[in-house]
């Protein structure tokens, strides 16, 4: 349901989300202690489609690009990362991705160095990718 409310594009929709997120932490018993999963969830997860980047792609000269993992196979399993970086390279961005890796909160077993040259490999094959079709 917090989909339905787009991108967040103002600070009301923001408190929107935080508000709901919140609702649910009380509702579930969570009380106080849920405060951080909130602003956490509120912050690392954003709830905007891939291609509600295209409002601000023409204008961008840095991204950063989370992640919360990379599977055994190279993907990213919860960033549609093909889908965000589409939007960017058909606007003609040319700029610097800095890998965030915000699977640290969780996971303990995971080399951060590792974690983010798999990133580094994934976003470069598919710009590589996406900018050669771009050619055809």
């Amino acid at each position: 349901r917090l989909h339905a409310l787009g991108p967040v594009l103002d600070d009301a929709v923001m408190q929107t989300y935080f508000q709901r997120f919140q609702r649910i932490a009380e509702e579930t018993g969570a009380g106080e202690a849920a405060n951080s999963v909130v602003i956490a969830a509120t912050g690392l997860f954003g709830h905007a489609s891939a291609e509600d980047w295209a409002l601000v792609a023409p204008w961008t000269v840095h991204m950063h690009g989370k992640f919360y993992d990379i599977d055994d196979g190279g993907d990213e399993p919860s960033v549609p990362v093909r889908e965000i970086l589409k939007v960017f390279v058909d606007a003609g961005y040319d700029g610097f991705i800095s890998s965030e890796w915000e699977g640290w909160h969780w996971n303990t077993t995971s080399l951060a160095a590792e974690m983010i040259s798999a990133h580094h490999r994934l976003e470069r094959g598919l710009i590589d990718e996406l900018k050669a079709k771009e050619l055809r």
